[in-house]
């Protein structure tokens, strides 16, 4: 008898530390834009759509204007697996999504409240994407907004 709970024990005791090193899965219904990297050692943990509307300064040379944005919203939020040893920062994840878009003809726009604002075009659609990122925790975030208009202040 001793020894089935010892074997019931060790066999317990495998199988609930085997799940606490499971990999996070993506929230439901959330998928990665096609366009757009995920940091390795990442998974969505939120996605949500709504209506953007927001002012952006768009530098034109020395200066820079206000432009107000509207069009379709998408947030996806990614969270760092629990068992990555190495987190990405702030700045790990700016270069990371910088390199992946470039060969999209992605670009700075703009900084909105300063998060890094990006252009890029898909399908003859202009898209632009903020960028939030954690300075060391290894989340961030996109907010990717299919222009509507855009107005010059």
């Amino acid at each position: 008898m001793k020894k089935h709970s010892a074997l019931l024990m060790s066999s317990l005791f495998c199988l609930l530390s085997s799940n606490l090193h499971a990999a996070v899965q993506d929230a439901p219904g959330c998928k990665d834009h096609p366009l757009l990297p995920r940091m390795p050692g990442s998974y969505i943990a939120l996605c949500a759509e709504s209506e953007a509307s927001f002012d952006m300064a768009k530098s034109t040379g020395k200066t820079a204007e206000s432009v107000h944005i509207e069009g379709r919203s998408k947030v996806l939020v990614y969270s760092a697996q629990p068992e990555l040893k190495t987190k990405p920062d702030r700045k790990q994840i700016i270069a990371s999504f910088e390199k992946a878009i470039r060969p999209h003809g992605g670009a700075l726009a703009g900084m909105s409240n300063d998060i890094p604002v990006y252009k890029l075009v898909d399908g003859g659609k202009e898209i632009l994407v903020a960028v939030l990122a954690d300075p060391v925790g290894g989340g961030y975030a996109y907010r990717i907004i299919e222009k509507a208009d855009m107005v010059k202040k």
